[in-house]
């Protein structure tokens, strides 16, 4: 019987994350695969106005992470008047509570003022559906985001905020 071939100690993956050396053992129990690198890149924003809308298709998609890169590293997020953060790992929290809600999060883009590398997206986001407690939800509020301008040509969020209320009887709320 031959034996089989050596396996390398490490193979090299990239994703949205970076690039790593991933061990042959890592994710493996019992010689079964049970976690593999994140090798699918999320969706790059060309236009400012994508950063918005892909964010929350992420967002309601249950793509993290995709979420979170559409964000600059030192980019800020006001979510609310109780949730405000700043850098990925913040932003990852509060953006992790929103889709734990578990329902669709729906952008419109009204107008996008572009000056050079930078541009401002005012829009609305509505969250809307039954909640974990079978109760009806419906957040929806106005949005603003500035948009950088990347030397790759892409556009991440460099600061974000929604401010959703509640919509009584599915009216649009205000606060």
């Amino acid at each position: 019987m031959a034996m089989p071939a050596e396996k390398p100690a490490a193979v090299p993956w990239t994703s949205h994350r970076g690039t790593a050396a991933v061990p042959w053992s890592a994710g493996v129990i019992g010689g079964r695969l049970t976690e593999a690198p994140d090798v699918i890149e999320p969706p790059t924003a060309r236009e400012p106005a994508e950063v918005l809308l892909l964010a929350c298709a992420a967002l309601t998609d249950g793509d993290l992470e995709a979420a979170v890169a559409l964000y600059a590293p030192d980019a800020a997020l006001s979510w609310g008047q109780d949730h405000t953060a700043a850098g990925h790992a913040a932003i990852r929290r509060v953006l992790a509570g929103v889709m734990d809600v578990r329902l669709p999060l729906r952008a419109r883009s009204v107008r996008v003022l572009r000056a050079g590398p930078v541009a401002l997206i005012t829009g609305e986001r509505t969250l809307t559906g039954t909640g974990l407690d079978g109760a009806a939800v419906t957040l929806t509020g106005p949005t603003a985001l500035i948009a950088r301008c990347q030397p790759d040509g892409s556009w991440l969020a460099a600061a974000d905020q929604w401010l959703p209320c509640p919509a009584p009887d599915g009216d649009r709320g205000t606060c």
